[in-house]
């Protein structure tokens, strides 16, 4: 986790709100489907001192001493999600946070989790992914369940080829309406990334892009974090995350950024484009209220930027 895990709230508040948007739009129209390489177990430690960061436990203990918070926002899923069992030092996956929402707005959900078998960042991953339904249960015992929860234990990108073929037997069953895409390595590299770490490059980008948007969902939003200090080339490896998804034929990008930290939302409407400068505006907005509201609630960080690693820095 990136020091004082300013990483994991950006890419967490951006992830819950693109799946709210997602749900909103398409829940009504069929079947919603989140996928996700790099996963984490649902409830794993922090790897940075949380003494000082975002997390840490005097922000949490005001957090989970306020009134009711709004059920569907982030703040109130991770209120939820950091209560007994978990300890101070431990916190929520994304899509665990996404499992919340969804059965809070009461949506069934098909998973797919991927992450390494041996060698996972976080021992047991797979363990506990094979897990996800019911640790998801014993946080919030009402709401419909995940309709069902594949775990592939694969090196991403190999991973892809169990993806394709647990998408078509989704298909098979009854299409998606809608589809979150999330991945979420330590980085994304233009080319050349570095075997047997978490890391994505622009040629596994663009496969994995254009695998998730097949069938064609009403609605395919592709959620991507990367960051690190060296902004020279972070700036050109946002850039070129972004061409992946124009040249994939997705019709809008969103950057999320905090310092160097980075989330990038790429959006696909099967009927065309027509749809996505209001969504883009839509979701801007609907982020900015969450990161906004985490700040009034825990006093945690203001700076949002959108488009932009730096002030006078806007991304092409």
């Amino acid at each position: 986790m990136p020091i004082e895990n300013l990483g994991t709230l950006l890419e967490n508040i951006v992830l819950v709100e693109t799946a709210r948007f997602v749900m909103n739009r398409t829940a009504t129209r069929g079947p919603i489907e989140f996928v996700n390489s790099f996963a984490m177990p649902p409830i794993s430690e922090w790897r940075t001192p949380v003494s000082s960061g975002c997390f840490n436990p005097a922000r949490r203990q005001t957090l989970h001493g306020l009134p009711p918070l709004p059920p569907q926002g982030y703040a109130g899923l991770f209120r939820t999600l950091t209560a007994p069992p978990p300890s101070p030092g431990e916190g929520p996956s994304g899509a665990l946070l996404v499992g919340l929402l969804a059965r809070r707005m009461g949506v069934p959900v098909r998973f797919w989790l991927n992450d390494l078998a041996n060698g996972a960042h976080y021992p047991g991953t797979i363990a506990g992914l094979q897990e996800f339904a019911h640790i998801l249960q014993t946080f919030e015992p009402v709401g419909p369940d995940p309709e069902e929860v594949v775990v592939c234990a694969q090196p991403y990108d190999v991973s892809l080829g169990h993806l394709t073929q647990t998408l078509a037997n989704w298909h098979e069953r009854a299409p998606a309406a809608g589809r979150i895409a999330f991945l979420d390595p330590n980085r994304y590299r233009t080319q050349n990334r570095v075997p047997g770490q978490p890391e994505t490059s622009s040629r596994d980008h663009r496969s994995w892009l254009r695998l998730v948007a097949q069938y064609a969902p009403v609605l395919t939003a592709a959620v991507h974090f990367t960051g690190h200090r060296f902004w020279a080339d972070l700036e050109g490896e946002i850039a070129a995350l972004r061409e992946d998804a124009t040249l994939s034929d997705y019709h809008s990008s969103i950057t999320f950024s905090h310092n160097y930290y980075t989330t990038t939302v790429s959006l696909r409407y099967r009927d065309g484009p027509e749809e996505a400068l209001s969504g883009r505006a839509a979701l801007i907005d609907a982020v900015r209220r969450s990161w906004r509201e985490w700040g009034q609630v825990t006093g945690g960080p203001c700076i949002l930027r959108v488009d932009e690693l730096r002030d006078g820095g806007h991304l092409v």
